[in-house]
């Protein structure tokens, strides 16, 4: 336990990390493009995933990072699969934000749904322990589809959330079907 505890650690020290520089980044890009830097880091796959609009989001976001690097079905994931499962992620989302149906994905929240769908229904809770987590999820999806038809945007990309559990279950129940380099990011 103490060494999940260590690696829960640095990976969320590695993500504060990232999002610092990703930030220094897009201070950057502003001052040198204007409004258009804004454009260049939150629609680029490699750095949205680590672009936090503000303190709350950034907590919120390491601290899911923290508590879902815990348990043993998600202490392999380290920076560089987190970075990789972040910008397949962002990538995918990537169609859906230049069609302009919704937010810019920004954050690494897709990929904190990602490591929680992997806890819910992994195998390594007892079957109670697993219902209360499945109605967990679901009651998330539905605050995430109640969200998602409002007439006025929150400014949260919430159908980055529904791909990070999609690929939470994906990683789960059928990584033997995917190819080897994708089998060695999500699982």
């Amino acid at each position: 336990m103490v060494l999940n505890i260590k690696n829960s650690a640095k990976v969320t020290v590695q993500v504060l990390g990232l999002s610092i520089a990703t930030f220094l980044l897009f201070a950057i890009a502003m001052g040198i493009f204007g409004k258009f830097g804004e454009t260049l880091i939150t629609l680029n796959p490699i750095f949205s995933g680590f672009f936090h609009v503000g303190i709350e989001h950034i907590l919120y976001n390491l601290l899911l990072v923290f508590l879902f690097t815990l348990p043993a079905v998600n202490s392999q994931y380290n920076i560089r699969k987190l970075f990789w499962i972040t910008f397949l992620l962002s990538c995918a989302y990537l169609p859906i934000s230049l069609l302009g149906l919704t937010q810019n994905a920004v954050g690494i929240s897709g990929t904190c749904y990602f490591l929680m769908s992997r806890f819910f229904f992994s195998n390594q809770v007892s079957l109670i322990k697993r219902i209360l987590l499945h109605s967990l999820l679901g009651f998330l999806l539905l605050g995430e589809c109640i969200n998602m038809m409002k007439p006025v945007s929150d400014g949260v990309a919430h159908g980055v959330h529904f791909m990070g559990i999609a690929m939470g279950l994906i990683s789960i129940y059928i990584p033997h079907h995917l190819p080897k380099k994708i089998q060695d990011i999500i699982s």
